[in-house]
């Protein structure tokens, strides 16, 4: 009877001992799946901002080589801007030289050279078909040679004059050039600074991302161990 009792006090024992263990196994088994869902979801996240800064890091390198290849193109251009300026200057130190040039001639040197050389060409063919006295063919003589002076300086001004409006036709034109690249790199720089912009705001979102990422992966490696 004793020996009966005590088979059944023990096996009493043996089944809370069963369903304590069974209670706990289950506990167990839930904190196993909370931990595995929780190593899922840290994983998921890191992935996740992984390819975001994957993304934004892509996009940082893109807009930087945009940005660089305006930047190349305003350089080319600020070199060719300023050598016409240079251009320009030359132009101008030459076209006050010759104005000075030109400062020199006195007001008979700019008559018409055409007319001039017309009263040359009347006194020689006077000579050449007249019976003149030698005192009068020495006045025409005269004449002819003081009208050869000045046709000659005639000629000189007007080839000065002709120069002058040449260069101030050709600094006007190099001034529109000049100005016109000037235009060009001041869109283009524009253009880089706002590529610049986006390229910063891109490496911001990166940097954020990525430690996001690296969190995410730290919790991942806790949850794991």
């Amino acid at each position: 009877m004793r020996e009966a009792f005590k088979l059944e006090s023990a096996f009493k024992e043996l089944q809370e001992e069963i369903k304590r263990l069974e209670q706990k196994s289950i506990e167990l088994q839930k904190r196993k799946e909370a931990l595995i869902a929780e190593m899922e979801n840290w994983f998921n996240r890191r992935e996740t901002f992984n390819k975001e800064f994957k993304k934004f890091k892509e996009e940082a390198l893109a807009l930087k080589a945009k940005r660089d290849e305006i930047n190349a193109q305003v350089k080319n251009l600020k070199t060719q801007r300023d050598a016409l300026r240079k251009k320009i200057a030359e132009k101008k130190e030459e076209l006050k030289a010759l104005k000075e040039k030109l400062k020199g001639f006195s007001k008979d040197c700019f008559g018409e050279c055409e007319k001039t050389k017309t009263q040359i060409e009347e006194l020689e063919w006077k000579i050449q078909t007249s019976s003149l006295p030698r005192e009068a063919e020495r006045e025409i003589i005269e004449q002819i040679k003081n009208l050869e002076v000045k046709f000659s300086l005639q000629k000189t001004a007007s080839e000065l004059k002709e120069k002058i409006d040449n260069l101030r036709s050709e600094i006007t034109r190099l001034n529109f050039e000049a100005e016109e690249l000037h235009k060009k790199i001041v869109n283009l720089a524009e253009e880089s600074e706002a590529y610049h912009q986006k390229m910063i705001k891109a490496a911001e979102e990166a940097s954020k991302i990525k430690k996001e990422a690296d969190e995410a992966h730290e919790n991942y490696i806790k949850a794991k161990t």
